[in-house]
């Protein structure tokens, strides 16, 4: 039994309640994952798996015979259309192989949430809310389970998470070797190249780090390597958008498409935000509009297409640029406290209201853990605040959806689990109070 009436988590106790929560969570998501996973998931990540497994190529991310495409990054969807491709197109195998493959890079992101909170000083007490709530109280449980085998969040997790980790382990120390720099410029860069928002993040972060750690020839030889990795993990994508996209696409090629389904008239002043943002995405969207389709194929293709409707709506901007200030901060506010029909679109409809409580509570716990942490001059809450704030300035122009909101969730739960466990044992005599 944990103990904490003479203020104290044993380290045995600690060890012990977190091997139980994330048995626990684990088990919950392995059973989820199992009973929802027998459906056809869509969108254009699945049809892009789909279309690996049929054809070996990366193409059709909006319909069948669409033919190559950039609107994603190659990595979860190539990924799945492995599974596809060596279980059979939606086979049961390949469903069950997916669904432990989502829970599998979910639960290795709450290992390294865990691990990097607590060498950033956590508590025991800390890390066991933080561990807890992730485990305990499932509030993204459609994307733990199933989104994650074709879409980016959770692997970006890893990859950003474990630089992170990296981060927090080596800052201060007088001599850094060149592998622990390698290893971090690396995984930098492959954080960058599955989720390029939550990437930008990683490597302002990997700025702060490197600045206050190197100097000199050092500094320039740190520079040069990340550089040079990732421009190695970039330059095939790159390459092959060239050959088969028929022009120079360094990342994706769906920014002027998303800005679009974001910024247009009326949308600042809809009475319905749900319904205002299904009939616009299902009026623009090649993958849900017959129409947009058509207009795709006169356009010669969904780069023409997206950079067709990204002039227009950058012409609307100019032209009401009052507007769009006004709609980025909204956006800008959704990121971090979701409103209750962002939730609703993705037909996520078990508990809402209770869900975006949970998450908008714990999201302003975070931001002031890490305010407090910054205030505190605790180092590694810098790495942190990068992590936080780039994604949610990038995503300002843009409709960002739970999913995306994703990739901070961790951070901020366990920034919130630090914040609350200070306050309460700041309630306990300080001779009593026992730090990780």
């Amino acid at each position: 039994m944990i103990t904490f009436l003479d203020g104290r988590l044993r380290h045995h106790d600690h060890r012990t309640a977190i091997v139980a929560i994330f048995a626990l969570g684990l088990l919950f998501r392995l059973v989820w994952a199992l009973r929802t996973g027998k459906g056809i998931l869509v969108g254009e990540a699945p049809n892009v798996a789909r279309a690996f497994a049929r054809t070996g190529t990366f193409s059709d991310a909006f319909f069948v015979g669409q033919g190559p495409t950039a609107h994603l990054m190659p990595t979860t969807p190539l990924l799945a259309g492995m599974v596809h491709k060596l279980f059979g197109i939606d086979t049961h195998t390949t469903h069950v192989v997916l669904g432990l493959w989502s829970v599998a890079q979910v639960f290795a992101s709450y290992v390294l949430l865990y691990l990097l909170f607590r060498r950033m000083g956590a508590s025991r007490l800390a890390l066991l809310i933080g561990a807890a709530v992730l485990n305990l109280v499932p509030i993204f449980a459609g994307v733990e389970t199933l989104l994650a085998a074709y879409w980016e969040s959770a692997l970006a997790v890893d990859f950003g998470v474990a630089a992170l980790l990296m981060l927090a382990t080596y800052d201060g120390r007088r001599d850094i070797g060149w592998i622990p720099i390698f290893g971090a410029s690396l995984l930098a860069a492959l954080c960058f190249f599955t989720n390029v928002l939550f990437g930008l993040g990683v490597y302002l972060a990997a700025t702060i780090f490197v600045l206050r750690n190197f100097k000199g020839l050092k500094l320039a030889g740190v520079m040069l390597l990340a550089a040079a990795l990732l421009a190695l993990v970039l330059a095939p994508w790159v390459i092959r958008n060239g050959r088969v996209m028929g022009e120079t696409i360094l990342l994706r090629d769906n920014a002027g498409l998303e800005l679009a389904i974001a910024n247009y008239p009326g949308a600042l002043h809809a009475a319905d935000p749900l319904e205002a943002y299904r009939q616009r995405i299902h009026g623009i969207h090649p993958f849900l509009s017959e129409a947009a389709r058509q207009k795709l194929r006169e356009a010669g293709g969904e780069a023409a297409y997206a950079g067709q409707l990204g002039g227009e709506t950058k012409a609307w901007i100019r032209a009401n640029p009052g507007e769009f200030a006004q709609l980025s901060l909204r956006h800008l506010r959704q990121f971090y406290f979701p409103s209750a029909w962002q939730f609703r679109y993705t037909k996520s409809e078990r508990a809402v209201e209770i869900r975006l409580m949970i998450h908008n509570v714990i999201a302003a716990l975070g931001l002031v853990g890490v305010l407090w942490g910054l205030w505190r001059r605790e180092r590694p809450f810098l790495f942190v605040a990068a992590v936080l704030l780039v994604p949610g300035l990038c995503y300002a122009p843009f409709q960002a959806m739970p999913r995306y909101v994703y990739v901070i969730y961790g951070l901020l739960v366990f920034a919130a689990a630090d914040l609350v466990a200070r306050l309460i044992e700041r309630a306990i005599p300080p001779a009593r109070s026992h730090r990780a």
